[in-house]
Order: structure tokens, then C-alpha cells, then sequence
């Protein structure tokens, strides 16, 4: 659950920093063809979030599998 939190915070965030340049983008293609004109990758963008979750996910199983792995009683009593 965290996992998924912190990959979406980063995932908004990285937006924030692509939209950041969406402006150069427009006042540029305005300059050099006459009309602004700005074309989103739509299927990359959701490309990346989906594989972003779907790697934070696949982490968080594997690695709570891993953990989990052993007899609690085993790991108990090699403590002692």
C-alpha cells in the first residue's frame, strides 16, 4: 500500500515537471510554424504509469514472499 503511495507521489510529480516544459513547447512550435501545436503521447504516458505500478507491485510481492518464506517457529528458535 505504501509502495503504490510513493510511486504514485512520484508519478505526479514527474508529471508536474514534464507539464513544466509543455509552455517552451507551445510558444516554440508557435514561433517556427505560426499556430501552437502540442501533441500528447498518450500510450507512452500510460505505458509508464501501469509499468510503474505494476514493478512496485511485483516488488512488494516477491519481496513480502521472501520474507515470509521460513517456519515462524524455526525463525523463533534460532534466535536462541
Amino acid at each position: 500500500m505504501e509502495s503504490s503511495l510513493v510511486t504514485m507521489i512520484g508519478l505526479v510529480l514527474g508529471g508536474f515537471a514534464a507539464g513544466g516544459t509543455l509552455p517552451a513547447a507551445l510558444s516554440t512550435t508557435g514561433a517556427v510554424s505560426g499556430a501552437a501545436a502540442l501533441d500528447l503521447p498518450w500510450l507512452l504516458i500510460a505505458t509508464v504509469v501501469l509499468g510503474g505500478f505494476l514493478i512496485t507491485g511485483t516488488a512488494g510481492v516477491l519481496t513480502t514472499w521472501s520474507a515470509t518464506l521460513g517456519r515462524p517457529v524455526a525463525v523463533l528458535a534460532a534466535r536462541e
